[in-house]
């Protein structure tokens, strides 16, 4: 697939038998999955790279005005309690696993544990499970929420260890 995108300039117009978007889906026909599909484009033109921010002072905000300060404050002392005791505050990485193109949930809660103290880490779009654990390895992370819309998360644990 990538040969023939590179010797025909792939990302023609849309109705253009030579379309992108249409190779892809000629791909699928032919049983690629959308791994080995979006792979092979990888290979050629890289792996996209979100901008990944969090947000700080949204939740300490909503906690406050919700009147809700002495369950907030509750969760900040034992963040600080924690930090006393490890040298460091706790950290915490937010990976989206699989091919689900978005991170705005993953971002929202990354947001809530930085209010709360946390040193959170984002990961980026489209990880393998082997990339999930090289990260927690690599940053000694504390916690780490994974989301995925396929069954990544299945192999997570027969993975991690490998690290």
């Amino acid at each position: 697939m990538i040969f023939y995108l590179v010797m025909i300039g792939g990302t023609c117009a849309g109705d253009h038998d030579d379309n992108l978007l249409n190779l892809a889906v000629e791909a699928a026909r032919v049983r690629c999955t959308l791994g080995e599909i979006t792979s092979a484009l990888e290979t050629e033109w890289g792996r996209h790279v979100a901008y990944s921010r969090v947000v700080q002072g949204a939740y300490s905000a909503t906690f406050n005005e919700a009147g809700a300060n002495d369950e907030y404050d509750a969760v900040l002392k034992a963040v600080d309690l924690f930090a006393e005791n490890e040298g460091r505050r706790p950290r915490m990485l937010v990976a989206k696993m699989g091919q689900d193109g978005h991170d705005r949930g993953a971002k929202v809660i990354a947001s809530g544990f930085s209010d709360m103290g946390y040193d959170v880490d984002v990961g980026p779009l489209f990880s393998t499970p082997e990339e999930v654990a090289r990260q927690v390895c690599k940053l000694h992370i504390n916690a780490y929420l994974h989301a995925c819309t396929t069954d990544m998360h299945m192999y997570w644990p027969k993975r991690c260890h490998h690290f």
